[in-house]
């Protein structure tokens, strides 16, 4: 079993908030995600995507809570807003 430094996981964890921007505030429901998850490809080197493809998401507002989705798409696929509820 590999373990890891809990300083080189909390300096990841800090990188990976940072890449993400400010917190944006939602709007109830599902909706395109307003942050890109494809910045979190510049905190972790061990994730990569193949040539012609990208990370696109979905987040979910409800009640305070949330919880998103994350899709790899061809470049040049549609990702439309999703339909309400």
């Amino acid at each position: 079993m590999q373990t890891f430094p809990i300083t080189q996981v909390n300096a990841l964890r800090t990188a990976a908030a940072g890449a993400c921007g400010e917190p944006v505030d939602a709007p109830l429901g599902w909706s395109v995600s307003r942050l890109d998850p494809m910045e979190m490809l510049s905190v972790f080197s061990s994730i990569w995507l193949r040539p012609g493809l990208v990370l696109r998401a979905y987040q979910l507002q409800y009640l305070g809570n949330g919880r998103g989705v994350v899709w790899a798409l061809p470049i040049t696929a549609a990702f439309p807003e999703p339909e309400p509820e």
